[in-house]
């Protein structure tokens, strides 16, 4: 394996029709376990409520978010983690207006023990 920089701006964005326009994601990086996309959510965006079969871990780097979790509403914004286990329902939208949200989304597709994810629960410290 070489190692590769990437800048975000030169990966073409993915089109994730449920979600529309103003959702920019752009994966990073990919493999069996685990996927690492950038997401900008453009202001005004409120991605649909949905599930997903693999655990998500949303790092927001920049800009406000409300989230909602199983019928909870939370505000979070930079340097924030957000946990989402898989099979829980979560709707996701810019909080301010006139600004975006930029934040990195890792997915932990296998839920097996001590999978990747576990590693990255325990370098944020999340409960």
């Amino acid at each position: 394996m070489t190692t590769t920089i990437l800048n975000i701006e030169d990966v073409q964005p993915m089109t994730i029709p449920t979600h529309g326009p103003k959702h920019q994601v752009r994966k990073m990086y990919e493999m069996r376990d685990l996927g690492v996309f950038h997401s900008t959510m453009l202001a005004g965006c409120e991605l649909p409520h949905e599930v997903h079969q693999c655990d998500e871990v949303i790092l927001r780097l920049s800009g406000n978010a409300i989230i909602k979790v199983d019928e909870r509403i939370h505000t979070s914004g930079p340097e924030v983690a957000s946990v989402i286990p898989a099979g829980t329902w979560h709707q996701s939208s810019s909080a301010e207006p006139d600004d975006s949200v930029k934040q990195i989304v890792l997915l932990a597709y296998s839920q097996a023990e001590g999978s990747i994810l576990d590693a990255v629960l325990d370098a944020i410290a999340v409960d």
